[in-house]
């Protein structure tokens, strides 16, 4: 839906690079898109375990990882450790959890119903962006 839309606004949308969370297809899918996509300014990763193989395929490039703007999600302490420190949304995972506790008794006992809960990441601004 959201490739869809930006077709549909007229915007590219071959610069998506999905790699099912492996690092050397990150890696190696990074890598061909700045070789091909130079002007490139900004990764929004889908997870912070990525970030490395990201990092990697910059240096190998020989770009400045401070001229990218790095932006990933779960807020793992080890992306803090990265050079430079990357920006992600943490996840309330504590919240999560006792959310999920709760509602499983609830829904045990037939006190409750499925719900839809959405929950709010906390924004971590490190150096990367």
């Amino acid at each position: 839906a959201y490739q869809a839309a930006l077709n549909m606004a007229g915007n590219e949308t071959n610069w998506f690079i999905e790699k099912d969370y492996q690092y050397q297809k990150t890696y190696d899918g990074i890598k061909a898109h700045f070789q091909n996509h130079p002007e490139t300014t900004a990764v929004c990763c889908v997870s912070d375990t990525m970030v490395p193989a990201i990092l990697r395929a910059l240096h190998d490039l020989k770009i400045p990882a401070e001229n990218v703007k790095i932006l990933s999600f779960d807020g793992l302490d080890s992306v803090a450790y990265c050079f430079p420190s990357v920006t992600t949304f943490a996840q309330p995972v504590t919240d999560m959890v006792k959310h999920a506790a709760q509602l499983m008794k609830g829904l045990i006992s037939q006190e409750q119903n499925h719900q839809h809960v959405t929950f709010q990441p906390l924004l971590m601004r490190r150096e990367s962006c």
